[in-house]
């Protein structure tokens, strides 16, 4: 599942995220007024990376069919919150603006979360989804974005939530674009299709399914719910084209 990244530095920037935000809106199945308040937390993160941090990054990612949703995260390394609650209540602002971005926010979003540090910059979380969507008991958050100048990116991840373990994938398709995302995407259907297997019959399905890729770099990671108990492994599979 990859991900869209925008680097703001300014309104300009700024609603090219909105507007980004407004199509992942549309593939989600998001009714107006749900993409509106997507629009709203998009355009407030943002306005709050070029005003308050001196720029910054947002990430953009489709939180799935199971959600139907999309994930905003605001990244910067500008000065930080040292009052989170404060900086979130409406009135208040460093900027001399009306202070209401970050509260609308928190309104809006169906969650959100924020970790800030100061001196060294913030991260903020806000996820947006359909109205009466249940969050699922576990939750795993993970961002590809493509090198700087391709559409799409080789790195992919997956999680699975059985009944006795709960289990992750990452991939690293061999490459970069279209054809290391097609490796990447190959292993993480395999997984979906197998992942509550035990491990090695996890990656040997694995392996089956890039073998007709240029090959990818797997690891997955599982943990025996009520125990201690955990497995990682590694597997390479490398093929050579003609």
């Amino acid at each position: 599942m990859t991900s869209i990244s925008i680097h703001v530095e300014g309104a300009d920037q700024a609603g090219e995220a909105r507007r980004a935000a407004a199509r992942l809106a549309t593939g989600a199945g998001l009714d107006q007024a749900t993409t509106g308040r997507l629009a709203i937390v998009v355009t407030e993160c943002a306005n709050n990376l070029w005003k308050h941090a001196g720029g910054g990054e947002i990430v953009l990612t489709p939180t799935g069919p199971e959600e139907g949703g999309v994930e905003v995260l605001a990244l910067d390394k500008g000065p930080g919150m040292r009052d989170v609650e404060r900086c979130f209540q409406d009135g208040y602002s460093t900027a001399g603006s009306s202070g209401t971005g970050l509260g609308a926010v928190r309104r809006l979003a169906t969650d959100h979360d924020v970790y800030s540090s100061p001196d060294k910059g913030t991260a903020l979380l806000a996820r947006v989804t359909k109205p009466g969507t249940r969050r699922p008991d576990t939750q795993v958050g993970g961002i590809s974005v493509p090198l700087r100048g391709e559409t799409e990116c080789g790195d992919d991840f997956a999680f699975s939530d059985g009944a006795s373990a709960t289990g992750v994938l990452v991939v690293d398709g061999l490459g970069h674009g279209p054809a290391a995302a097609d490796c990447a995407v190959a292993a993480v259907e395999a997984y979906r299709e197998n992942g509550s297997a035990a491990p090695p019959d996890v990656m040997r399905a694995v392996h089956g399914a890039l073998r007709a890729t240029r090959g990818a770099v797997p690891r997955q990671a599982s943990t025996q719910i009520g125990s201690r108990a955990s497995t990682t492994t590694t597997r390479i599979e490398r093929r050579r084209r003609a």
